[in-house]
């Protein structure tokens, strides 16, 4: 892995404390929102294949990761690649939707003016015992960044589908914080990582010895690497270089 590349994403991670769902209702909530996922994950493959590809940089070094109000950073050289994040809401009604795609818009072309190159973060989508977890937003969680990314050509990290990957094959696995089912958990913030990586580099987190600082039990990690790269190779519909 690229150095410095996965430690920040670790490193700026801060967990706050907060009071668990009893076990019955989130169990409840859980097969509730199960019964519709196989007709979403159906939604899901029926997407638009992404237009970009690649990255026309080799091997990025000055990568940004923001929000969708960047603001001003007080940096000298401009970033060769800056990757959009919006929120796991925005896809999830037509006028978000649209909000975020003029927000993404704006901010693309302020990024090329400035000589760096765009990619959009598929965010994770909500889970129990989120309030908003609903069986249909993976598909429009994929649908809006594909269609957003493809109409300014800009490339989708597929962190949404990664995680829904990880949890089907693995239904207990905990990639969300299990007091809000919105951020990612140290296991879920690892998964993200291994697929930005794979995207933005198109080589693959197999056989990476990270595992912050021992934290990361090795089957774990060896599993997220494994979803993360076959998920990245299935959706650009190439192999991760060795």
């Amino acid at each position: 892995m690229v150095p410095g590349l996965a430690q920040p994403f670790f490193r700026r991670l801060k967990f706050s404390l907060g009071l668990r769902w009893p076990l019955g209702v989130a169990l409840a909530a859980g097969t509730l929102l199960l019964a519709g996922l196989a007709a979403d994950r159906a939604a899901a493959q029926a997407l638009p294949a992404p237009v970009v590809q690649q990255l026309p940089i080799d091997a990025p070094t000055r990568v940004l990761f923001v929000g969708t109000t960047p603001g001003r950073l007080g940096v000298k050289e401009p970033f060769e690649v800056v990757v959009l994040a919006d929120g796991s809401a925005q896809p999830l009604s037509p006028a978000r939707r649209a909000q975020s795609r003029t927000i993404i818009q704006e901010h693309a072309k302020t990024i090329r003016q400035r000589g760096g190159e765009v990619a959009l973060y598929m965010t994770p989508v909500y889970v129990p015992p989120h309030r908003q977890a609903r069986p249909d937003n993976l598909g429009m969680t994929a649908r809006h960044y594909i269609e957003v990314g493809n109409e300014i050509r800009a490339l989708v990290i597929p962190v949404a589908l990664a995680f829904d990957e990880a949890y089907r094959r693995r239904p207990n696995i905990a990639l969300h914080a299990d007091f809000d089912g919105t951020h990612p958990s140290l296991l879920g913030t690892y998964l993200a990582a291994c697929v930005t990586y794979s995207s933005l580099y198109e080589r693959p987190c197999k056989g990476n010895p990270y595992d912050y600082h021992g934290r990361i039990k090795a089957d774990d990690a060896a599993y997220l690497q494994e979803v993360g790269d076959e998920v990245v190779g299935r959706f650009f519909q190439r192999q991760v270089r060795p």
